[in-house]
């Protein structure tokens, strides 16, 4: 895996794509990646000396679990471990880094089907 995160001295792949994101949409309750990526935008800390509610950081580790899950592990840590490496630890910044390579990157262009492209040649 490209991506990893250690929490109590043990080291998780994170594979983040649309299987993480319905994770965390049905986590969050929400009904599409755009919600997703709003949420998560929310609870990034920023500031000299960010204060992470402890929403935030419940939030942080669902996103840290949906990565690990999607990655194919089973077990999953400790949720307060988890917490910890990230705010203490030094793992959030490789977290929002998967995170933040996984989201879609410029203006895809539609794929056409075959009864699109047969419209377009009868024409």
């Amino acid at each position: 895996m490209k991506h990893a995160i250690e929490i109590a001295g043990t080291s998780f792949p994170l594979k983040f794509g649309f299987g993480a994101f319905k994770l965390l949409g049905n986590a969050w309750d929400c009904k599409g990646i755009q919600s997703v990526i709003n949420e998560f935008q929310k609870i990034i800390p920023t500031g000299k000396e960010p204060d992470v509610t402890f929403e935030a950081a419940d939030k942080l580790a669902d996103v840290a679990f949906a990565g690990i899950s999607n990655a194919g592990v089973k077990e999953l840590p400790d949720s307060d471990e988890c917490i910890e490496a990230l705010l203490f630890g030094g793992q959030l910044e490789p977290l929002m880094i998967a995170f933040q390579e996984s989201l879609p990157q410029g203006n895809p262009q539609p794929v056409k089907t075959n009864r699109q492209t047969k419209k377009a040649k009868k024409k």
